[in-house]
């Protein structure tokens, strides 16, 4: 009984980082993340991968999200799809970003880096 009552408290990864609604709210059909592709991928409780899905594992440009106590670090990839970066994680690859920043953990911290990803292919 004890391990089935525990279950109905246990969070996943992926719950946890949502908790914090990383795309903020009162978005439009234009203005929503999810509908423009972006998805946040919980790899762990202290990490998780921003980037756009599409045929083939992704777009180019995703970041991966590191927590700290009211902060994010996060690492830029501006030539791995989601899915590359993925697949070198699991394979305990380091990889090396091309930029580093922090975020505020607040309702809409995904959108800073989704900005900054956009950017970084509009400057290309």
């Amino acid at each position: 009984m004890t391990a089935e009552f525990l279950k109905k408290f246990a969070i996943s990864p992926q719950q946890l980082w949502m908790k914090g609604t990383p795309w903020g709210g009162g978005h439009t059909r234009e203005t929503d993340p999810v509908l423009q592709g972006w998805r946040l991928k919980a790899r762990s409780l202290e990490l998780c991968i921003i980037g756009r899905k599409a045929n083939g594992g992704g777009v180019r440009g995703c970041a991966s999200v590191m927590t700290l106590t009211d902060r994010f670090d996060v690492a830029i990839y501006d030539d791995l799809t989601p899915k590359e970066l993925e697949d070198k994680f699991k394979a305990g690859e380091r990889v090396q970003g091309d930029e580093y920043f922090q975020v505020d953990d607040c309702s809409g911290w995904a959108l800073k880096v989704i900005d900054k990803l956009r950017e970084l292919h509009q400057s290309q």
